[in-house]
């Protein structure tokens, strides 16, 4: 009988020792969306073929684990290994994880991979920011990017009048202070809501990426965009991963899961940024959606509002999260957004595998797999 259970249970560990590990990506974005097919399904695919087979990720798009509002908690829990969160939902658990979007008002027109590659340099070199993700018990992978926000609307806006009492979904507290700088009313509701906020009429418009009007059929509940770049948004993580399951990896396994998350990142922002606004605003129309220009003065007015919102970015990183130089903290980050602006013109960086490979012999390549997320 002794005999059999060792037999049993060496077979056990044999079976085990040459069997994949399984992970589980979760995004409660729906599968087709580039949030999910860059960021986990080229992620989940890149992950085996970095591994040799020895890391099965598990690609759960759409998924009932995970909601936009307690992805955060679940990926702390242990719901899933790896998913996506909006730190605008949680301002309370992650005030520095929001800080770069009080100047997104002033990013909508900067190159999307320069702008990418900053602001993944940043948060994961940045000791303010990997204190928070520690403290919420999660390891930050990658971020992700949106295209510049739009309005789309039940009627048309090409004025300040036009907008003048408008209620507005706004994602951030920079798209908040553009709406009220411009006289509408900011309403605040998850990505998720929106769809049925201007079907009853609860909203005029919502801020949100073309593609997302898109991705999302607003189409369906608005026919109407005005073409008035807001803002870009990441604020929160892309891809972050349970720090339990993190800590778990080989340093070896670590290194893999970071190639794979550069090469999901790219796949996001060529497909999902790059080219997606450009194929949303050739398919829209065929939709019933009209497309506006909006007017001088409303475009003064923004960039009145633009400058503004950068100028209050240092004072509220100081009173409202306890940076201690708030002024240094942004000049940081400007200085690493005009490093890779001038990096991505040099190399001539166009089209997702190019990036992709600047990502992880540039940026990826310095983290330290022997420490990074757990210490």
């Amino acid at each position: 009988m002794k005999t059999q259970f060792a037999l049993a249970a060496s077979l056990v560990l044999t079976a085990t020792a040459g069997s994949a590990q399984t992970i589980t990506a979760s995004s409660w974005f729906p599968p087709s969306h580039p949030m999910s097919t860059g960021l986990f399904d080229k992620f989940a695919e890149q992950a085996a073929a970095y591994s040799n087979g020895e890391i099965e990720v598990i690609s759960d798009t759409g998924s009932a684990l995970v909601t936009p509002r307690g992805a955060l908690q679940s990926l702390a829990d242990g719901l899933t290994d790896v998913t996506v969160h909006i730190s605008s939902y949680t301002p309370s658990e992650m005030p520095v994880s929001n800080l770069l979007e009080e100047i997104a008002l002033t990013l909508a027109n900067e190159n999307p991979y320069a702008l990418t590659a900053a602001v993944t340099e940043f948060t994961l070199t940045n000791e303010a920011f990997q204190k928070e993700f520690a403290a919420n018990g999660v390891v930050f992978a990658s971020p992700y990017m949106t295209p510049p926000y739009a309005l789309a609307c039940r009627m048309p806006i090409t004025s300040l009048a036009d907008l003048e009492g408008k209620r507005i979904r706004s994602p951030n507290r920079s798209v908040t202070a553009w709406v009220q700088g411009v006289g509408a009313t900011p309403v605040s509701m998850s990505s998720s809501e929106q769809y049925s906020a201007l079907d009853k009429g609860a909203l005029d418009c919502t801020a949100a990426a073309l593609d997302d009007v898109l991705q999302r059929r607003l189409f369906e509940v608005v026919s109407h965009a005005t073409d008035l770049p807001l803002a870009v948004f990441w604020a929160g993580f892309g891809a972050a991963w349970n720090k339990d399951t993190w800590t778990e990896l080989s340093p070896e396994a670590r290194r893999a899961m970071l190639n794979a998350h550069a090469d999901g990142l790219a796949s996001m922002v060529y497909n999902g940024v790059i080219t997606a606004g450009e194929r949303a605003r050739s398919l829209l129309p065929d939709e019933g959606m009209t497309i506006h220009e909006p007017d001088a003065a409303l475009v003064a007015k923004t960039d009145e509002i633009r400058a503004q919102v950068a100028e209050d970015a240092p004072r509220i990183a100081e009173e409202e999260v306890g940076i201690e130089d708030g002024k240094a903290f942004f000049d940081a980050f400007d200085a690493r957004l005009d490093a890779w602006n001038a990096r991505v013109e040099e190399l001539g960086i166009d089209g997702e595998e190019a990036f992709a490979a600047m990502l992880r012999d540039e940026i990826y390549a310095n983290v330290d797999v022997e420490t990074y997320g757990i210490d």
